[in-house]
Order: structure tokens, then sequence, then C-alpha cells
């Protein structure tokens, strides 16, 4: 999160030794990427006519403007927090998943009750930092094969379960 994209793009030169052009470097960063599931987006729209819902992301600048404009694009969304309340990128904020003043941050900035709250995350740390701030987690355990659409009704309403 503290990290600018020039920062980036030099350290990682200095551990990979590579002498490659900004434009290469960020190509090849953003292949990384695997785009937005529609069906997952549409879920979320409807998830969000239920619950107040937030997006959460490690993310860099240079990840960050890659992905925007492909949801634009595919979406219409200009910008995250048009489909979520509040979006909060670790790049913007300075911090990151799974560090614990991630979640107090969020937690606190949006006065909500940590304890009524639940944070999804494909990443077992992150879902164990977050409880130990007083959060609700769901590990959503793609390796096998768990996902989202799991998790909630077809209308977006959370499926009872006992685990979170």
């Amino acid at each position: 999160g503290h990290l600018t994209p020039e920062e980036f793009r030099d350290e990682f030169r200095k551990i990979s030794g590579l002498e490659v052009s900004d434009h290469k470097l960020d190509g090849a960063w953003n292949a990384l990427l695997i785009g937005f599931r529609e069906e997952r987006i549409r879920l979320i729209e409807r998830i969000k006519e239920h619950y107040n819902i937030f997006l959460l992301s490690n993310s860099n600048i240079i990840h960050y403007k890659r992905y925007r404009q492909e949801f634009e694009d595919e979406f219409g969304y200009k910008t995250f927090d048009e489909l979520f309340l509040e979006a909060f990128f670790s790049f913007e904020i300075g911090m990151r998943k799974p560090d614990h003043g991630i979640y107090e941050y969020v937690a606190d900035k949006l006065d909500v009750k940590r304890s009524e709250t639940l944070f999804i995350d494909d990443t077992e740390a992150n879902i164990i930092a977050a409880r130990e701030t007083g959060l609700r987690g769901k590990f959503l355990d793609l390796a096998n094969k768990e996902d989202l659409m799991d998790l909630f009704t077809e209308a977006g309403k959370l499926k009872e379960s006992g685990e979170f």
C-alpha cells in the first residue's frame, strides 16, 4: 500500500535483475488479472438489495487502473463505489490485508458493529486477521471449488450457516 508505481517497478527490476520497460512490466503484471465473472457481478447487485456491502482489496494502482477500465467496459460501472457502498484499496489507504490495521480502519470508518459484519475472502490468513479484530469471517476455499455463489441464494440473501 505504500509503493508508488515507479517504486514497484524499480523494486521488481532490482529483485529480478531484468531491465524491462514500464509498459512491458505493466503488461506482464496485468496479465495476472483474470477478469470479472458476470454471474458474480449480477449476484452482488442482488446482494446489495439486502445488505450493506463493501469491497476491501489488496491492489496496487497499476492493477487498479486496468481492472477499473475493464469493469466499466463490461458492466457500465464507472467506479466500484457504484456497485458497493464503498470500496477500499490498499494503495489508497496505505495498508494491506492481513495487517490488523486495515480491518480496524475500515470498520471504524464505516462505523459498523464488527460482530455483525461478515468479511469474505479467498485467503485464509486474511480471514484469521479479520476475526482477530472482531469481524465475522468466511474463508472462500477456491482450491476446493467453493464459490461466492454458494454462500447466497439466487435472490441475494445469505444462506444460513453456523460457520461464520
